[in-house]
């Protein structure tokens, strides 16, 4: 596994081989990075092609509180018998599979026990389903995520793939440890590593047209006559 802080540090280094990086700021790069990643996370989904667990983080104690329905749900033209848990701060957006969030996980803090997705619309005929009409299933609607049939949860574990990996910085385990920084594991796959580094290189930083440059120079002084 690769960190934020290694992967910035190779790329300011290779730059500065060509240019002068005074000007480049670490979190510059780390903005580079994170778009790269979206960039080829977004194609590689979009191709079909299986996403593994290596970009997946977790938020494994956020706190809910109760909601409800009727109060935050006021001007969707439903209406709601119970209460329901709301996460008590908005959840890093995910990459978008197919159109559909890339949450892969809810589960008690302890994992012994998974919560299925559901949606706001759907919300409103679960409660006629006579197997699933009591279930605890959760949904996004404007950031937060809410659980259905009960309002005693007061923390989950949260998985997914996020698109800003740092967004992650805000949140923390039970235990009060931060779940990520620059010098913890990059959710990034090792053979997506040089792909962003490529990418932040020669389109952000515009290193091919720098190195072809240098090239040429160093071709003209060797054509040069000598005096």
């Amino acid at each position: 596994m690769i960190t934020l802080n290694q992967m910035v540090y190779e790329i300011r280094n290779m730059y500065k081989l060509y240019a002068d990086d005074t000007l480049i700021t670490n979190r510059l790069l780390a903005q580079y990075i994170k778009e790269a990643r979206a960039k080829l996370l977004e194609e590689d989904i979009s191709k079909g092609k299986i996403i593994s667990d290596e970009f997946v983080q977790s938020l494994p104690c956020v706190p809910f509180a109760t909601y409800n329905f009727a109060d935050v749900c006021v001007d969707d033209g439903y209406e709601f018998e119970t209460c329901l848990s709301r996460s008590t701060c908005t959840i890093p957006a995910t990459i978008q599979r197919n159109n559909k969030n890339s949450i892969v996980a809810v589960q008690a803090v302890d994992l012994s026990k998974d919560y299925s997705e559901t949606t706001f619309i759907r919300t409103k005929y679960n409660k006629h389903n006579r197997f699933t009409a009591h279930s605890i299933r959760w949904f996004l609607k404007d950031g937060y995520m809410y659980l259905t049939n009960t309002n005693e949860i007061e923390r989950l574990s949260i998985s997914g793939i996020f698109s800003d990996p740092e967004e992650v910085s805000s949140f923390t385990t039970c235990t009060g440890t931060t779940c990520f920084n620059w010098d913890s594991n990059y959710p990034i796959a090792a053979g997506m590593v040089k792909r962003v580094i490529d990418i932040v290189l020669k389109e952000r930083l515009n290193l091919s047209y720098m190195i072809t440059e240098d090239k040429q120079n160093d071709a003209n002084d060797k054509e040069a006559p000598i005096k």
